[in-house]
């Protein structure tokens, strides 16, 4: 429709209108691919310190230090690659499992079964 109004246009504000609709249909032409280049940086972490014991997490971020003990968590859930923690207060914590220890995992399974 662009390209039509470009060269059949009569007007100079319907050739200036067929420039703003190639645009936009070029953007939408190319929108998916735009998004699978950039949705890895949707997802970035910050960088957690992070210490499962039996009774709560230890938390470290920055300067920061937080203490989550397992009577705030609503469901923790393991996956194939991560375990994923909701809190009562409906935030998510995921703990990719190739970064735990072992006694940390068995920690975590306890609290998914109960």
């Amino acid at each position: 429709m662009g390209l039509n109004l470009y060269f059949d246009g009569n007007t100079k504000p319907g050739i200036g209108y067929s420039g703003f609709m190639m645009f936009f249909g070029i953007y939408y032409l190319l929108k998916p691919l735009i998004i699978v280049l950039t949705q890895k940086a949707w997802f970035k972490n910050f960088d957690l310190d992070y210490e499962i014991q039996p009774e709560k997490i230890i938390i470290n971020s920055g300067k920061s230090k937080s203490e989550l003990d397992y009577s705030d968590l609503q469901n923790v859930l393991r996956r194939k690659t991560y375990f994923a923690l909701k809190t009562t207060s409906k935030q998510g914590i995921y703990l990719p499992i190739k970064l735990l220890e072992t006694t940390e995992i068995d920690i975590l399974e306890k609290l998914n079964k109960n």
